[in-house]
């Protein structure tokens, strides 16, 4: 246990908001029999579903414990009596999958299985298994019931891009980058058929019309069928349909299939009267126009056109990173799309498709927009008020005003491009330096712009414009803005009169007669606290201090290989610290000029922004490889690192009383760091950093070898992790103390005495026995094989060594005498006895135990299927009642409704006798 440094206390995640949607996916998915209303996106680590009508947020899933991005999403398909979809399937970039519960708040369950990033997931047509591809070519198949993994398909080499199950077949469909699309056997887990005839990579495909036709993107669009040897049909020729997008002609290659590998060979009955109607059609108007033009043959034969029909477009505002099509009973096709500027459009458009003319399409239109919870592009200024209860964000298309404790914008300025941002006191204005060179004044209630001032117009060709860096004064009363025309200029900010036909005056921003020529480009200014100097750094390399009051220098920083991007003073002025983008923070003293510290390799790729705590000397800097750092300038150390953003992180504004820190980057989201009470010390965490760097090295993590995997198509599902490694721990702890219990109990029978006191061995049962609440020692064993994970069961008994898997199978014997849990006693022993098997038969002891779990599990094992029928029997029996009674209430009610309408006639006829 390292020194406590009551200086230091830790910062933690708070808050994250301003982002709509990130990723490659969307799903509109069905909420109380609603399919057009909510939608479903990844938004960088977390999960987020929207009511598009009410453009509200209803619900954000996220799991703690995951250091990675959202890449895949999948929506579990709603079970035949309920429209709802509850569960939703999440794939993370570092190989995480995840099982969310939409309407519930129970923990999710986790899934590790693959080494590389999750890029596509499926769920089977009755939703109890999903399939999931990763970056490294590798299928995972898991149950989703009893939350363990199945098996790993190899084959692809590279991306899996898309994985689809058949509706009617236990068969896998998938694609990837090395342009092969392969169909997997899931009954023997072995590819029986691989599709070679592509020229591209296939990006995505999708399987319909009774699983009978295949069409695939590539650079071009195709169409298979496919037809199945054990469907005794007619013989028909395997074809393939090549449709040209763009000259819109037909071309019709062969697919040959061989019968010896369980081959495609087809299934054209659904559908087909309506495909030969429009067939007859088409060849009737074909040879109509052939005798009109004197041409020859007409194509008498099934083509593609009879069978797909192109609908209008859909033209989306931006570039369109997702979709999700639904269709509604009365024909109108609805489609979500998720856009590159970080928003969300719904689309319409009503298409009769049995209709023969074109024109019957009635509209084709956007619904709604989904893009006022954030920016549309990346934020490159950020301020906070001074009670610290709003932030001010901007970026190249607006200005936001957010509620901090709500998370929401409350405001949306349009404006210019804003290169930097300040507020003013009171907090009721904004001040932005634009790209364009000019200085605009808007207020913050109204939204709108009262000023608009020509401050920094480069005469130079080939130079940018723009106000580059602008800082508050010490007393609020003014600003220093700096750009391009290589000048620091002074303004004020005084009342003037309204120009906006409203009486009184207003707050309005005046340049002071005085300005400071400087050698080269501003990059950034600060000025001090106590208002006696303020520093610019320029494009020559190179900081400046100069005076306020006489504009004097006074001192010069040099020595950088590239210019500075940030500046600032601590809050007694007497430390200014800058960063660059050569990755290195410098600290100088004001009273002498001289540098106190380097501090080299800070932020990969550069530093972006430094601040200090005010009142203290402890900072923060950000930078391009996405971390925030703090720093301690009196010794020069780094306190803590955190790490959640993904991409560079541009912009950050530190509380006034330091209470929390907020950050904005590329991933267009905004994070709030709260400060705790917890104390942080130095030693502990530079140790806990040291030992996730093993992890993500690899070093503590060995992957144990099975034998019969080694050139495998399939092997088994999961992976050793450090959650495995803790509970193989555990379960060997426990083993452990079993043994040396039945070797005390053996010792003591052995002398026909009691049992002795032995302090070495008594310890551990005796604190095992308090945390498991019982003194059975199997007991104890069956309640630690329960604690662990259904999906960590199988990799943390492959962990165990021999003698301790052979304790294992004894007290699996013990469980199966007493009728203790039989599923996970039979998991546990197929998983032991196959993995071991040749060290197993080598052993003599092994071989009574296991030749008595022969002859004890077969009864076992009837038992509970005999109870698990029973119980099915019984549940049948109520649904069947259930039903029946609803019937019957149902007559009931129709005879009451009868009697009533029967009741009111007599009525009405008696009144008019």
């Amino acid at each position: 246990m390292g020194q406590l440094t009551k200086q230091y206390l830790r910062y933690v995640p708070g808050q994250v908001f301003g982002i709509v949607g990130s990723g490659r996916c969307i799903h509109l998915i069905t909420k109380s029999r609603q399919k057009e209303k909510y939608v479903i996106v990844p938004a960088c680590e977390s999960v987020i579903l929207w009511d598009l009508r009410r453009k509200v947020k209803i619900l954000t899933l996220n799991c703690q414990d995951i250091q990675g991005i959202v890449s895949a999403v999948e929506i579990r398909p709603a079970f035949k009596d309920d429209m709802d979809n509850t569960h939703v399937a999440v794939g993370y970039s570092e190989g995480t999958l995840v099982l969310y519960d939409l309407s519930s708040t129970e923990t999710p369950v986790k899934f590790n299985g693959h080494k590389g990033g999750i890029t596509t997931i499926a769920w089977d047509p009755q939703g109890m298994r999903v399939a999931s591809g990763s970056e490294n070519g590798e299928i995972v198949l898991w149950d989703m019931v009893s939350e363990k993994g199945i098996v790993r398909l190899l084959g692809h080499k590279g991306r899996i891009n898309k994985v689809c199950f058949l509706q009617n077949r236990n068969i896998l469909v998938s694609c990837g980058i090395d342009k092969f699309i392969k169909f997997w056997d899931l009954d023997t887990n072995f590819c029986f058929y691989t599709l070679t005839l592509l020229n591209g990579v296939v990006s995505d495909f999708i399987i319909f019309k009774n699983d009978s036709r295949l069409l695939a993107g590539e650079r071009e669009l195709k169409c298979f069928s496919i037809k199945f040897v054990d469907e005794k049909i007619g013989k028909q020729e395997n074809y393939c349909n090549k449709f040209d997008t763009v000259q819109g002609k037909l071309k019709i290659p062969k697919m040959e299939g061989s019968e010896e590998e369980k081959n495609l060979q087809g299934d054209d009955d659904d559908g087909e009267t309506d495909d030969k109607n429009k067939m007859e059609q088409r060849i009737m108007k074909a040879k109509k126009r052939a005798r009109d033009l004197d041409v020859g043959n007409v194509n008498e034969n099934l083509s593609l056109s009879d069978e797909l029909k192109k609908i209008p477009p859909m033209r989306a505002m931006y570039d369109v990173y997702g979709v999700s099509v639904t269709t509604l009973k009365d024909g109108t096709i609805k489609m979500a799309t998720l856009h590159a500027d970080n928003s969300i459009a719904l689309y319409s458009s009503h298409v009769n498709l049995s209709s023969k003319n074109k024109d019957s399409d009635q509209f084709n239109k956007q619904e709604c927009t989904l893009y006022l919870p954030a920016h549309r592009t990346e934020i490159r200024g950020i301020a906070i008020t001074s009670f610290g209860d709003k932030l001010v964000t901007s970026s190249s298309e607006s200005i936001k005003v957010w509620d901090k404790d709500k998370a929401q914008a409350i405001q949306t300025i349009e404006c210019d491009y804003p290169l930097s941002l300040l507020l003013p006191p009171g907090d009721r204005h904004i001040v932005i330096g634009t790209k364009s060179g000019n200085i605009q004044l808007y207020d913050i209630v109204t939204g709108t712009r009262l000023d608009d001032l020509c401050a920094h117009n480069s005469n130079k060709e080939n130079s940018e414009e723009g106000v580059w860096s602008m800082c508050m004064t010490h007393d609020g009363k003014g600003f220093l803005s700096g750009g391009s025309d290589c000048l620091v200029k002074f303004w004020k900010f005084e009342l003037v009169e309204d120009n906006f036909g409203r009486q009184g005056k207003r707050l309005g921003i005046i340049q002071e007669k005085r300005a400071l020529k400087v050698a080269d480009q501003i990059t950034c200014l600060k000025c001090s606290s106590t208002g006696k100097y303020f520093v610019v750094a320029t494009f020559d390399l190179k900081e400046t201090v100069y005076y306020m009051n006489s504009l004097k220098l006074l001192h010069e920083f040099y020595g950088k290989s590239m210019p500075s991007t940030c500046l600032d003073f601590s809050t007694d002025s007497t430390m200014i610290i800058s960063g660059s983008k050569d990755s290195c923070i410098r600290i100088f003293a004001t009273d002498f000029g001289d540098q106190k510290r380097l501090l080299k390799n800070c932020h990969q790729g550069g530093v972006t922004e430094v601040k200090f705590i005010p009142n203290t000397h402890l900072f923060f800097s950000c930078g391009n490889d996405g971390t925030i750092k703090q720093w301690d300038a009196d010794n020069f150390q780094r306190i803590t690192t955190l790490k959640q953003h993904f991409g560079i992180v541009r912009c950050m504004a530190v509380c006034p009383k330091g209470r929390f820190v907020v950050t904005a980057g590329q991933d267009r989201t905004i994070r709030l760091w709260e400060k705790t009470l917890e104390p942080l010390v130095l030693e502990d965490e530079r140790e806990e950093e040291r030992r996730i760097q093993e992890e993500e090295a690899g070093t503590t993590i060995q992957t144990p070898v099975v034998v019969g995997e080694r050139g495998s198509e399939a092997v088994r599902p999961t992976i050793l992790t450090k959650e495995t490694e803790k509970a193989a721990d555990n379960l060997l702890e426990v083993l452990v103390m079993y043994q040396q219990e039945e070797s005390r109990k053996k010792k003591a029978k052995e002398k026909n005495n009691p049992l002795e006191e032995d302090e070495s061995d008594d310890t551990l049962y005796q604190l095992l026995s308090r945390v498991y609440g019982t003194h059975d020692p199997l007991k104890i064993v069956l309640l630690a094989l329960k604690k662990i994970k259904s999906s960590e069961l199988e990799e943390a008994i492959l962990i165990l060594p021999l003698n301790l898997i052979l304790v294992l199978i004894i007290c699996i014997h013990g469980f199966l005498a007493r009728k203790w849990n039989t599923e996970l006693s039979t998991r546990v022993l197929l998983v032991a006895v196959r993995t071991n098997m040749p060290q197993l038969i080598a052993c003599k002891e092994s071989a009574l135990i296991i030749r008595s779990i022969a002859n004890s599990l077969p009864q076992a094992a009837r038992e509970m299927q005999d109870t698990i029928g029973f119980n099915y029997a019984g549940l049948k029996h109520m649904v069947h009642r259930f039903e029946n009674r609803n019937e019957d209430q149902l007559f009931i009610a129709a005879a009451e409704k009868v009697k009533n309408v029967r009741r009111r006639g007599k009525k009405k006829q008696k009144v008019r006798n």
